[in-house]
């Protein structure tokens, strides 16, 4: 599966747990020019640029190439499935404390499109995906629903996206199927279920 058909399908599941209709899902930089845009939505005339990035568990401001957790979950799951044993399964963990990784990666996506004109859309939105429902993803990528506080992503991550391009701003809990979400109008996150 390709990078754009992994975000244009998480895209299209943020789309039905709301309830939103676009008319096409396109790739916006089909044409490679970096659009700033991961996934264009049409909702009739208006188009909507998606930047489409994943939740890993162990990221924070230490440079590096990658998630170590998730390449770990990969590489268990690898061998689980090469396994002669017909029962295919392995076990791994994620840290509990989701805000610094979670605001790492908001701060990593308002960087990298305040580089863009942002011409390309009428609006732009930010979906970060995580519990990525995926052989050798779901633990490094996980949240806890139990353990989301909105007061805790108001106080901490509201901040970023209100002095960034993004009107809205979801976080996708993949397995579970919640949406929070975030709206720049209203400045607060609310769970959208």
């Amino acid at each position: 599966m390709s990078k754009f058909d992994r975000e244009r399908d998480a895209v299209r599941k943020l789309c039905s747990i709301l309830g939103y209709a676009p008319s096409a899902y396109e790739d916006p930089n089909s044409r490679s020019v970096e659009s700033g845009g991961d996934v264009k939505l049409l909702f009739g005339e208006r188009a909507v640029g998606l930047q489409v990035t994943d939740y890993h568990a162990d990221e924070g401001p230490t440079p590096r190439e990658g998630s170590r957790l998730r390449a770990e979950e990969e590489r268990k799951a690898r061998a689980a499935m090469e396994a002669p044993d017909p029962v295919k399964a392995y076990g791994h963990w994620a840290p509990a404390g989701y805000i610094g990784p979670l605001s790492f990666r908001i701060k990593d996506k308002v960087e990298k499109t305040a580089k863009h004109d942002g011409h390309s859309f009428d609006e732009m939105w930010l979906l970060i995906c995580a519990q990525i429902n995926g052989w050798g993803a779901s633990a490094s990528t996980m949240i806890s629903p139990d353990l989301v506080r909105l007061n805790d992503l108001d106080e901490k991550v509201s901040p970023m996206l209100r002095c960034s391009v993004f009107s809205r701003a979801f976080l996708l809990l993949e397995l579970d199927g919640i949406v929070f979400g975030w709206d720049k109008g209203e400045n607060r996150w609310c769970t959208k279920r």
